[in-house]
């Protein structure tokens, strides 16, 4: 049980440093930049298309579920 609680920490680990460049690289909504534009400007578009908000957007959504996911995993192997 201990290596797989290792591997969700790792998972967990990853999951998180994800989130928190997919919500950088996101434009405010009342200005266009954001962390992307730092990198020299239109950094989202380059990478995914037109389509940057929807891609961004969703991903967050997906790495934040499977982060709560995760965690609720995590707490349940610990708790027994």
């Amino acid at each position: 049980m201990g290596l797989l609680l290792g591997i969700l920490f790792t998972f967990e680990f990853i999951l998180a440093l994800l989130l928190v460049g997919v919500v950088m690289l996101q434009p405010p909504k009342d200005q266009s930049g954001g962390m992307g534009s730092a990198f020299g400007g239109g950094f989202g578009e380059e990478v995914f298309g037109g389509r940057t908000g929807n891609v961004l957007s969703r991903a967050t959504v997906i790495f934040g579920v499977l982060l709560i996911i995760n965690s609720l995993l995590i707490a349940w192997l610990l708790k027994s």
